[in-house]
């Protein structure tokens, strides 16, 4: 398990970087360090996020951190979620040691974590609509019927199921976020059970 007090966060995005916050501040009472990752893009291919991820990283591996998580998405992405993450540190490790020739792979992949949505993050919240469309009944229909939405258009899932079809992510998304039951959505979502089975 991820010790979070001396974790830093470096995720794609606002709406990622509110919610795992929040969430973490609410159920663990433990805030924790969080960067704006270099974003994610639906084309970038690995060797190319690595390398702008590593430059991102240099610096937090000469810090306090014990581990350095990494949310991204899939996106299209022809692979599955557990094959990028591996792909991610392998190549953001070789492209450390090319930015800094004292950079020791084996204690970067002791500190580095890399977790993916898979398509993005909203796969993540759609996870349990259920309990979304209980709690904000004014924002989801009644009755919206949960599925395993790994793989599928996560903001088109979630735009289906609110009424008036108008999902704002750096809004919705904490708010949304913070309300799902973990472990109810993670029964939903193979990504999502790989973060919540690490980080709680």
């Amino acid at each position: 398990m991820i010790e979070l007090a001396n974790s830093v966060f470096v995720v794609d995005g606002e709406t990622e970087l509110e919610a795992i916050k929040k969430r973490i501040l609410n159920d663990k009472s433990c805030r924790v360090e969080m960067r704006k990752g270099i974003g994610n893009g639906r084309d970038v291919d690995v060797p190319t996020y690595a390398r702008l991820l590593a430059a991102l990283l240099l610096p937090l591996l000469a810090d306090r951190f014990e581990h350095i998580v990494v949310v991204m998405d899939r996106e299209k992405r022809k692979i599955p979620p557990s094959s990028l993450a591996e792909q991610i540190v392998s190549e953001t490790i070789l492209a450390l040691k090319r930015l800094d020739k004292t950079v020791k792979g084996d204690e970067v992949e002791a500190k580095l974590c890399v977790f993916v949505s898979d398509i993005m993050f909203e796969n993540w919240i759609v996870a349990d609509v259920t309990t979304l469309s209980l709690k904000y009944p004014d924002l989801i229909v009644p009755g919206a019927v949960q599925g395993m939405f790994d793989g599928t258009h996560g903001v088109g899932k979630l735009n289906s199921f609110m009424k008036d079809r108008n999902y704002k992510k750096t809004i919705h998304g904490p708010k949304f976020f913070l309300n799902i039951d973990l472990d109810l959505a993670r029964r939903n979502s193979p990504s999502l059970d790989t973060f919540v089975g690490a980080v709680y």
